[in-house]
């Protein structure tokens, strides 16, 4: 009988290869079995069971914050109806309290909010819309900023009040109380009458002849002119920018007082200047009704001039100096880069009104308002 061998495959995989050889060498009968792959090159994989779990668990999370993002509100609704989660109204605590002239203090302010704000008392904190609460201390016209906080189980208010640096001296004899941004102030929360305020805390006045009331007097408003008043009266636009002078020059002298380095006083800020051919800008009394022209307000554009600072260490060098005195009727200070520079006025028709300012002064000193 014809015997055959099986023709040979070369094997061309050295592993196979090295076990044919040891088969070939006697070694016992085995399935072919390759070695097992190094840890590195072994995929990797997951049970089901971890995958199922882990799915499983993802899932859980998910559903459990849906569940709690649903239930959040009525949760609220719930807890807001609960005593220990309403707030009285008068127990919001103001950081700081209002200043020591404000007629009744924080529980008559926190009154005022509370009556502009129409909120409920004691306040629903956790039913609360976002804001609400800070919108209702913004509607005080005494309220120039304000952060609101609610530490467990109460609220906190930290307020910067608005500050009265002027009052504003109409042609019909009305007066307004304005803060640096000429914003119309009510003079009922004063601890005191408006002339008493008015000298005990040294405000600024500004007034001038054709100075007509503003559009709405309505505290917390700022002030805007009456439609037309501006052509007939020039200078009514110019009542925001006077209110920035008195805030600027009450700063200045408050830090003057506390240096007891100057006595410079400013008492008045006249802004109804009219000249034919030029925009000469404010004018500022000082104590003694020295007449000085100011010329734009802090902040506007100056085309040139120096800057409110420069201005102001002028003043305070030529005071020093002895040579600042108020000069004959008509004339005025004029302030330049060199110094004060002595302006001669000339007598005009009111239609003109040129040297409106120099004349006001006489009208100051006959009313007797000089502070």
């Amino acid at each position: 009988m014809e015997q055959r061998q099986p023709p040979r495959i070369p094997p061309e995989d050295p592993r196979l290869a090295s076990r044919a050889a040891g088969l070939a060498a006697g070694s016992p009968s085995s399935p072919l079995a390759l070695p097992a792959p190094s840890p590195a090159s072994r995929p990797r994989t997951f049970p089901r069971r971890r995958l199922l779990l882990a799915a499983v668990g993802g899932g859980g999370a998910t559903l459990a914050a849906y569940v709690a993002h649903r239930a959040r509100p009525a949760l609220d609704s719930w807890l807001g109806d609960d005593p220990g989660y309403q707030v009285p109204f008068r127990s919001i605590v103001l950081d700081p309290p209002p200043p020591g002239w404000y007629r009744g203090g924080a529980p008559a302010f926190l009154d005022d909010v509370k009556r502009r704000s129409r909120l409920p008392d004691p306040v629903p904190v956790l039913k609360l819309k976002p804001g609400e609460l800070l919108h209702a201390f913004q509607q005080s016209p005494w309220t120039e900023a304000v952060r609101i906080e609610y530490p467990p189980r109460g609220a906190a208010a930290h307020v910067r009040y608005r500050e009265p640096v002027a009052v504003i001296l109409t042609q019909d004899g009305d007066s307004y109380l304005v803060d640096g941004k000429a914003v119309i102030l009510p003079p009922g929360d004063l601890d005191c009458k408006l002339e008493e305020f008015e000298r005990r805390h040294e405000l600024i006045r500004i007034e001038g002849q054709g100075l007509s009331g503003p559009a709405r007097d309505t505290p917390g408003l700022i002030w805007q002119p009456r439609p037309g008043v501006v052509d007939s009266a020039p200078g009514n636009d110019r009542i925001v920018g006077a209110a920035r002078l008195a805030w600027f020059l009450r700063q200045k002298m408050d830090e003057a007082d506390r240096s007891h380095t100057s006595t410079l006083r400013v008492t008045h800020i006249n802004p109804m200047d009219y000249h034919p051919k030029r925009d000469r800008g404010l004018f500022i009394y000082l104590k003694g009704l020295i007449c000085i022209q100011w010329g734009p307000a802090p902040g506007d554009k100056n085309d040139g001039h120096p800057t409110a600072e420069e201005k102001w260490r002028i003043l305070l060098d030529w005071q020093d100096s002895g040579k600042l005195k108020e000069l004959p009727a008509h004339d005025f200070w004029e302030i330049t880069a060199g110094g004060l520079a002595r302006m001669r006025g000339v007598p005009r028709t009111d239609a003109e009104r040129a040297d409106r300012p120099a004349r006001d002064r006489e009208a100051i000193r006959a009313k007797g308002s000089g502070q």
